[in-house]
């Protein structure tokens, strides 16, 4: 059985991100996660319902503007609604009783608002609530696939973090190896001179894991205390 783990760290490293995938079956199968199948969605056409104009009122509120549910025909109609100086009742607590009260509508404005047709909707009812029962069941298999698929990232979480963990760990023993290849190119040649360099840019572990991952015999680093003269 090909398992991510029986790889070398090392070649888990040079891996790319495709590799590591063809591993994931695998990983899914001994862990009991099923990969899930991408939902057959059902196609559905939307109902072009008619709507019709009204005119509704709008006052001003302690958090901005109410929408009343009262509307009208017309416009007219409903600036003369408000030319009637309309009230409405509040109340609010005082002590341990329930007062209420009556208050006059304040900034009050028309709006036209665009509401379906009765009879439209009545018409297309059975349409309507086909595409209700459609809307539900992809809903259904939606949600029912998203959760799928967590359970494959939760199940594969940790192979790509053991995977970028690698990768970060190859880029600083990389990083550290072409250090040592500059500084002996700038001691010209020297090797002495340029571990007493490295010694001061990395600690001696980070440089022996280094030249351990890429099977090189480390530098002795000896750290010199005065500046060396090139």
């Amino acid at each position: 059985m090909n398992r991510y783990w029986d790889v070398p760290e090392k070649e888990r490293a040079e891996m790319t991100g495709e590799q590591v995938e063809s591993f994931i079956a695998v990983e899914l199968m001994e862990k009991g996660v099923i990969q899930p199948k991408q939902p057959g969605l059902e196609d559905y056409s939307e109902i072009d319902v008619a709507r019709e104009t009204v005119y509704g009122i709008e006052y001003g509120g302690k958090y901005g503007k109410n929408a009343s549910d009262l509307v009208f025909a017309d416009k007219e109609s409903a600036a003369a609604f408000i030319m009637l100086k309309p009230m409405f009742t509040d109340s609010e607590y005082y002590g341990s009783e329930h007062k209420r009260w009556a208050k006059p509508c304040e900034d009050m404005e028309v709006v036209s608002r665009q509401l379906y047709d009765k009879d439209s909707l009545t018409a297309a009812q059975s349409a309507l609530k086909r595409n209700g029962e459609i809307k539900k069941r992809n809903k259904e298999l939606t949600d029912e696939y998203a959760a799928g698929m967590k359970a494959v990232r939760d199940a594969s979480k940790g192979v790509w973090e053991d995977y970028y963990e690698l990768r970060e760990q190859k880029e600083r023993h990389e990083k550290v190896i072409a250090t040592h290849e500059e500084y002996v190119k700038l001691s010209g040649g020297n090797e002495t001179i340029a571990a007493g360099f490295l010694a001061k840019a990395y600690d001696n572990e980070s440089v022996i894991e280094a030249f351990k991952w890429f099977d090189k015999e480390p530098p002795v680093l000896e750290p010199e205390e005065q500046p060396v003269e090139i």
